[in-house]
């Protein structure tokens, strides 16, 4: 103990001597470990542990259904019943997301409040291992299967404290939902927030309920194998492993699937942990996150540069204290001892300093968060893990910039350092490595950010196929009005009626899917007469079912055929517009004009062909997409949205105006979830651009800040280094032009090799992101080229510095320089 307080005395009055140089390497080092903190937080919060409010020590898998061809499906009900009831290793429960409108009673007939609640499974909670906060879970009758069976509601802790001022009285009062009265049986566990990760819900509702809340129609969700709705998740039972139970219900799919061979031929099903889910936040924020963390740690790799170097210098400055300890016997290891001890101390105070930018910058996520009405909590915060992260970059620094730097000081030469006290070639050789290094990384950042903002920039003026610009769109809730299907039907007609007759507004459509949004849309099993599937194919379709003028609406082409008329009712011969890729892989060769296919097991006819578009993201390829008349195949429980495209010139804001009031004086009662500019609802599509746009930047730029300080550092040591040599060329008569020459050839000489080391790189991390980028080559020229010219000027702002410097000294002075 006493000789760790010397040693910590001596740093102390070490540092005390270059508070400059301590005070660089702190902020690097905070820098570097804040930014690996912050990814790490998001990691672990938003992907590893997705199900907060659940006990870490209990394993809960997620259920993953794919089709031949490996797209993930849903399960449907009928599917989920005989998984649950053959399974003997795991227990699995069900949930389905949905929004609600919410009504207390007591709080008068005008208040309400959109939530979005989980309908799930009668175990859910058993399987996810809960306990009630307050009251208790579903019991007796109420864990019955039979639809409109169990008319109770558990609350989330944040709904009953916000809503309710965690009054212990809400237990057994009767709360509306969708005009349905529940009874409130309990409230679950604090932070819990159901079974979908990166989303919070507020309220659960039994499965057997979806009808009552969905406008009345249960009998395609409970009786119909194909009808897909439903997330499963599985708890394995004590003494099972993971794989046991995965594998018992990989065996029960082959069951089902020799069983139902019309529905689920081919279809496989597994259990595997939730940060491997091809869906929500993995899907959408894994990438992201592998892109981040990958600057990170090249930002960390500079400061780590950065820090050996100053290290060196200092050594290089400290030649003759080594000597002498070393020539009066102190052993080697002491002398490493305490070089790695005076740099721990600053590496404890940079993790400090680390932690405390990570503790603000993880809240920072979900400011970058798309306009959606999804209950996205893609925030996270720092908990025992990000500690010991933080505290692991700070040894691993201690190490990695610390331990070569006081492994040089071991090895000094007594004789050498004693004569003239300078550094050895080896010092700074070591040192023009380190440089060269920081320029190749900070490059590799640079071109990095450079292409994200290139595919952000491509992102903003894409052509997605449609028109966005002058369309305002808003999301209905028909049966939270008291609407049944025929009813919502009717409502929808006279909505658009009236909405056309509105001044400015030019068209009007209702349709259950807006492309490019972050909410979910539906596909269907199709059979298409002449096409013959490859094995290892399904024929699940995605499409949209729409009014009359969607497509002027939103402003798709009609390239052949015609468009849906008011004539395409509920009592005429189903009909469908498809997109070119469909006509392309199902109709080849053939005129798709007339061609007719099968799904909800009705034959549809085609007749019109529509342009390729994009539907859930911006560099996806064309797939096979159709559209049918929302007034032939409207379903209760899909979405509903109505789209409004307003006369040239009228402000988006004036449109939503338009729009809100008629939806009011149609009925004050119909709640309206969304209503925003279409462009600001496709913006989720350019979410992964923007957020890696603007943080690859911040990254970047601190990177690119270390690697000039770098070069500094070594062009200002080598400038002292050759002092006399600088005063013996000025007194012969050299000009202050051939100083600052003689200067800026040292610096770039290990520029230049830096900059082609970092070109190198670069092309290598351009192809790793190639699939990420958009509209923009993952070799882009003008990225590559700019990048490098930038750093070129900074590396030559770094180096004037000190090369004017130079020119300012006085040969005599620099003649008596020992």
């Amino acid at each position: 103990m006493s000789r760790l307080l010397s040693n910590l005395r001596v740093a102390l009055r070490h540092w005390r001597r270059h508070p400059a140089v301590a005070l660089i390497i702190v902020l690097s080092l905070a820098a570097g470990i804040g930014a690996n903190a912050t990814l790490f937080a998001w990691i672990d919060g938003v992907i590893l542990r997705p199900l907060a409010g659940t006990d870490p020590a209990r394993e809960i898998l997620a259920f993953e259904q794919r089709a031949p061809d490996g797209s993930y499906l849903a399960t449907s009900w009928l599917d989920y019943r005989d998984f649950r009831a053959r399974a003997r290793l795991s227990e699995l429960g069900a949930a389905t997301g949905r929004l609600l409108v919410l009504r207390d009673p007591r709080a008068g007939a005008g208040e309400r409040a959109q939530i979005w609640g989980e309908l799930v499974s009668p175990n859910y909670f058993e399987v996810m291992g809960l306990q009630p906060l307050l009251g208790r879970f579903f019991a007796g009758e109420e864990r019955t299967d039979r639809p409109g069976g169990a008319p109770v509601a558990v609350l989330s802790a944040r709904l009953w404290r916000s809503q309710f001022s965690s009054d212990p009285g809400i237990v057994g009062r009767t709360l509306e939902f969708n005009r349905q009265p529940l009874t409130v049986i309990g409230v679950a566990p604090d932070d819990f927030r159901g079974s979908v990760p990166g989303l919070g819900f507020e309220v659960f509702l039994p499965l057997s309920m979806v009808g009552p809340v969905a406008g009345g129609e249960t009998g395609l969700n409970f009786e119909d194998r194909k009808t897909r709705w439903l997330t499963l998740f599985a708890a394995p039972r004590a003494g099972t492993s993971a794989e046991e139970a995965s594998a018992e219900v990989a065996a029960i799919g082959q069951q089902l699937a020799g069983e139902f061979p019309r529905t689920n031929a081919g279809l496989s099903a597994r259990l595997l942990p939730y940060w491997r889910l091809p869906f929500g936040p993995r899907a959408l924020l894994g990438p992201l996150f592998v892109i981040l963390q990958a600057a990170s740690v090249l930002l960390l790799a500079v400061v780590c540069a950065n820090v050996a170097n100053l290290l060196l210098a200092l050594g290089a400055a400290r030649q003759r204290e080594f000597a002498l300890r070393l020539a009066l016997g102190a052993p080697g290891r002491r002398v490493v001892g305490q070089l790695l001890g005076e740099f721990a101390l600053l590496a404890a105070l940079g993790a400090l300093g680390g932690m405390l930018l990570a503790r603000w910058l993880t809240d920072l996520l979900q400011y970058f968060q798309p306009t959606t009405r999804l209950p996205l909590e893609l925030g996270a915060s720092m908990g025992l893990g990000t500690l010991l992260v933080a505290a692991g970059l700070a040894g691993f620094t201690v190490l990695a910039a610390g331990l070569l730097p006081a492994w040089q000081a071991r090895r000094a030469d007594p004789l050498t350092a004693l004569k003239d006290g300078a550094g050895t070639p080896r010092h700074a050789l070591l040192r023009q490595a380190f440089v060269v290094a920081q320029v190749a990384l900070a490059l590799v950042a640079l071109v990095g950010a450079g292409l994200f903002q290139r595919s952000f920039a491509a992102a903003r003026g894409f052509d997605p196929g449609f028109q966005p610009e002058g369309t305002v769109v808003a999301r209905l809730i028909p049966s939270a009005a008291g609407y049944d299907a025929a009813g919502a039907v009717a409502l929808l007609d006279r909505l658009r009626a009236r909405l056309e007759a509105t001044p400015g507004i030019v068209r009007a459509s209702i349709s259950d899917f807006v492309p490019l949004g972050l909410g979910g849309a539906s596909w269907e099993d199709v059979s298409i007469p002449g096409y013959v599937p490859a094995a290892d194919e399904n024929l699940k379709v995605w499409r949209n079912a729409v009014s009359p003028g969607h497509l002027q609406t939103l402003g798709y082409r009609l390239q052949a055929g015609r468009d849906f008329a008011e004539a395409d009712n509920a009592s005429a011969r189903p009909v469908a517009l498809v997109n070119e890729a469909f006509a392309r892989k199902y109709f080849a060769g053939r005129d798709p004009l007339g061609q007719v296919f099968t799904g909800w097991g009705r034959e549809i006819a085609v007749v019109g062909v529509v342009n390729d578009a994009k539907v859930f993201a911006l560099n996806e390829p064309a797939r096979p997409f159709f559209w049918v008349p929302s007034a032939q195949f409207y379903r209760p429980q899909n979405q509903t949205w109505v789209q409004v495209r307003t006369t040239p010139g009228l402000a988006d804001s004036a449109g939503l105006a338009i729009l809100r009031r008629e939806l009011h004086a149609l009925d004050p009662a119909l709640p309206v979830v969304e209503a925003l500019p279409l462009r600001e609802y496709i913006a989720a599509s350019s979410f992964q651009f923007r957020v890696a746009a603007v943080l690859l930047s911040y990254l970047g730029g601190l990177t690119l800040l270390l690697a000039a300080l770098g070069i500094y550092g070594i062009v200002s040591h080598g400038v002292a280094q050759r002092t006399r040599e600088v005063g013996i060329r000025m007194a012969l008569g050299a000009q202050a032009l051939e100083v600052v020459r003689l200067v800026l050839a040292q610096g770039f000489r290990l520029v230049a090799l830096g900059l082609g080391l970092g070109l190198l790189l670069a092309a290598g991390a351009g192809q790793a992101l190639r699939n990420t980028l958009l509209s923009v080559g993952p070799l882009d020229p003008v990225v590559f080229g700019g990048m490098a010219v930038l750093l070129a000027l900074v590396a030559l702002g770094a180096t004037l510095l000190p090369a004017r410097r130079a020119t300012r000294i006085d040969p005599v002075e620099a003649l008596r320089h020992d």
